[in-house]
């Protein structure tokens, strides 16, 4: 009787166990995780998109598709300008309501650092065996840092150089000494070209467009600040020889201000650009529309009287939020839009964007590209303005100090103010800013 009430009990045992694993299986195949992704519409060098949304709809789907035993669910938000993102981003987190995953705006980045918005991570690269953060440029890689965390991992990367008009210097029989490409070639040149063409009295043909002080700056060998923001870097004479430079090069269009569309007219020697701006322009559409008299090569900046050819490397950077409560799935939509060859590619052709991904890049490099991409996708110019590129320091108060520089330089330059006293100057009002 005993045995038989014994071997009932295992039955029931058993039957219950098999119930506990089907209903286990059961629920893990039909719950959702779902996490929400934080995007724009639009891009910060302004230029047309005919689909913002493709490929991160293309991602999502295949993503989504690489778990079969749980639902995963990624949803965003669309229509949100990217003009209006960081205030619709900043209501959402008051809230407690930001998404798991999203863009983060350069001005937004060392704000939300600096209050722990972010997720350090530094352990989901650590434990994970399938990444590695050397398929990245070191630099764009980099930019995801604040203090000694990673917070960010980049998704496309936009170098920075210069674009020279070859029709107009070869109707002024200028040629450039690439040896020999400082600031007095690039100012000589600049003169040479700046003139009344026309003969009405007004110069209608001028040097540069968008070449701003901080650009001449970081090719003068410094730096602005150190200590994480606490200490004023650069040292005097550097600035100095900067601001005389970008006063040299506002005298010559004498007063008229430079517009793009001079330059898109062809009377400009000189245009910074950056790599989606040069390719949705130099696109078969936009070409003919903007640029169609004359021909065009790229340059790297020139170089300070004790530094080097350098530029600003802009970078688009995922973070999550360390509120999110799927961290797991979150790392890997984010591994998945940064490190996937596939949607590294669609970054290469949806957005104008060089991946971030090396190998891709690679890969690029040996494609079939048009005339106009291979001017400026060649391994060794574009690898160069890669590697020598700088970042904008990462801490709090970056950008109220950055805007105390371009306020007072630019008075310094329009109004010809003397150098040495508003250095002085300058610092003064850093340093109080520091202090508050």
């Amino acid at each position: 009787m005993k045995k038989k009430v014994k071997i009932g009990s295992i039955i029931i045992v058993v039957v219950l166990a098999v119930i506990g694993v089907f209903e286990f299986y059961s629920y893990n195949n039909n719950k959702v995780v779902e996490i929400e992704f934080g995007v724009y519409s639009g891009n910060k060098w302004k230029i047309p998109h005919v689909d913002t949304y493709k490929i991160y709809d293309e991602a999502i789907a295949l993503f989504e598709k690489q778990y079969p035993h749980m639902k995963v669910k990624v949803t965003y938000r669309s229509g949100t300008l990217m003009d209006d993102y960081s205030e619709w981003l900043a209501q959402k987190i008051v809230k407690g309501e930001e998404p798991d995953v999203f863009i983060i705006l350069e001005e937004d980045f060392n704000t939300y650092s600096a209050i722990g918005l972010f997720e350090d991570l530094r352990n989901f690269i650590k434990e994970d065996n399938t990444f590695n953060k050397d398929m990245f440029y070191k630099k764009a890689f980099d930019t995801g840092k604040y203090g000694d965390k990673q917070y960010g991992l980049p998704m496309g990367i936009a170098p920075t150089f210069m674009i020279v008009n070859q029709t107009l210097l070869d109707k002024e029989n200028i040629e450039i000494d690439k040896e020999n490409w400082t600031w007095d070639t690039f100012y000589n040149i600049c003169r040479a070209v700046t003139k009344d063409s026309d003969s009405d009295g007004e110069i209608d043909q001028f040097g540069v467009y968008g070449y701003e002080w901080d650009d001449a700056f970081y090719t003068n060998g410094d730096v602005l600040f150190s200590d994480n923001g606490l200490k004023i870097a650069f040292q005097n004479e550097n600035l100095s020889e900067t601001i005389e430079f970008m006063k040299r090069m506002y005298v010559l269009n004498k007063g008229t201000v430079v517009k793009e569309n001079y330059f898109d007219k062809g009377n400009v020697a000189f245009k910074t650009f950056s790599l989606p701006e040069y390719r949705a322009y130099t696109s078969d559409t936009y070409r003919l529309l903007r640029y169609k008299n004359f021909e065009w090569r790229s340059i790297p900046f020139p170089k300070g009287i004790n530094g080097e050819s350098v530029s600003k490397l802009d970078t688009i950077q995922l973070g999550m939020s360390s509120r999110s409560k799927h961290k797991d799935v979150a790392w890997e939509f984010m591994k998945f839009l940064t490190y996937n060859t596939s949607i590294q590619q669609k970054v290469w052709k949806d957005t104008y964007m060089l991946p971030a991904n090396t190998e891709v890049v690679e890969a690029i490099y040996s494609s079939n590209l048009n005339k106009e991409e291979k001017n400026v996708l060649q391994p060794e110019f574009l690898n160069g303005i890669i590697e020598h590129a700088y970042i904008d320091p990462r801490f709090k108060k970056y950008q109220e100090l950055k805007n105390i520089l371009d306020q007072n330089i630019f008075l310094i330059i329009a109004k010809d103010k003397d150098v040495s006293s508003g250095i002085v100057a300058i610092k003064r009002s850093l340093r109080e800013n520091i202090e508050q």
